[in-house]
């Protein structure tokens, strides 16, 4: 009795032991198989993400092409404005098990940032102090935007004599993320109450600091210019698309017979090289977004910049 009484126990703990490793066994393998599913929808998001953008470099070639054979056949200037086939949204286009979807907005409706500093040297623009003051105000009604105007200025500049030095880049910037830095910086000011507004969607550090009078905000171009009140706001709109600069003698105020200003001339665009898109790709519940800055040149658009992250609108 007392033999079978051991065996029964050695059979019981081998029991349990074999059920102790299939328990491990299991979780391990779910736990590997969550890691493997989760690693596969990782990969398939960048590969989504990467189909979305090449769609959208797609549009802006074919319209980049519609253009130049407009210009030849029609002898029209090439001008970009939101009422072109580039500026629809795409949305819930079907890729494998999910969809994509894009929104290409003119980054050249925005303000250059870095136009406030002159390269290198660092020095202050006050033209484009004032510009920048003006668009601020626009942007923020209400809001005393003065000290975060002066750490932004101490931000950029060369020198180390400003109030709201202290870990400031002395540079201009690589990113309008940068802005969330700054020490007088507030979420009402960057990106208003509503988190779409305030400053932010209204600035860029990339272009070539010309702003494009056919995408442009009201606010955008006031900074450009006082002259862009209300009134010839609304002039414009219904002008639009502009071809040609001189087309906007009328709707500020200048004889047809005088030239634009030299500091309108070379601020203001019809046409746009650099565009902004919004990517995203969902695959059930899981939905993931990018934001890439493509350069519409002759040829073949490129891609110049990709934010994975794009908690900048």
């Amino acid at each position: 009795m007392r033999r079978r009484g051991s065996a029964l126990i050695i059979v019981l703990l081998l029991v349990s032991l074999l059920v102790v490793l299939s328990a491990e066994i299991t979780v391990r393998s779910a736990t590997d198989s969550r890691m493997l599913e989760n690693q596969l929808t990782e990969l398939q998001a960048q590969y989504g993400l990467q189909g979305a953008l090449v769609h959208a470099i797609q549009v802006l070639r074919m319209d980049l092409a519609k253009d130049q054979k407009e210009m030849t056949e029609k002898n029209l200037p090439m001008a970009d404005w939101n009422g072109e086939d580039w500026a629809k949204p795409a949305l819930d286009l079907p890729l494998g098990d999910g969809t994509y979807g894009f929104t290409i907005t003119d980054e050249q409706a925005r303000y250059p940032m870095n136009a406030l500093v002159t390269g290198d040297s660092g020095i202050l623009v006050p033209l484009e102090q004032e510009r920048f003051s003006r668009l601020l105000t626009a942007a923020c009604p209400g809001i005393d935007t003065s000290a975060f105007r002066e750490s932004l200025y101490d931000w950029l500049d060369g020198d180390r004599t400003g109030t709201y030095e202290q870990g400031a880049r002395n540079a201009q910037l690589l990113t309008t993320k940068e802005l969330f830095l700054l020490p007088m910086a507030t979420t009402e000011i960057l990106t208003g109450n509503d988190g779409r507004s305030g400053l932010l969607p209204k600035v860029t550090r990339w272009t070539t600091g010309q702003v494009n009078v056919n995408t442009a905000s009201r606010e955008g171009l006031y900074g450009i210019s006082d002259r862009f009140d209300a009134l010839a706001y609304d002039k414009l709109l219904n002008a639009r698309p502009l071809r040609v600069l001189d087309e906007l003698k009328p709707i500020l105020g200048y004889p047809d017979a005088d030239p634009l200003p030299p500091e309108l001339a070379a601020t203001l665009s019809v046409r746009s090289t650099f565009f902004r898109v919004a990517l995203s790709y969902g695959k059930g519940m899981d939905i993931r977004r990018a934001t890439a800055i493509v350069l519409k040149v002759a040829g073949q658009p490129a891609r110049l910049w990709w934010d994975p992250d794009p908690a900048c609108p």
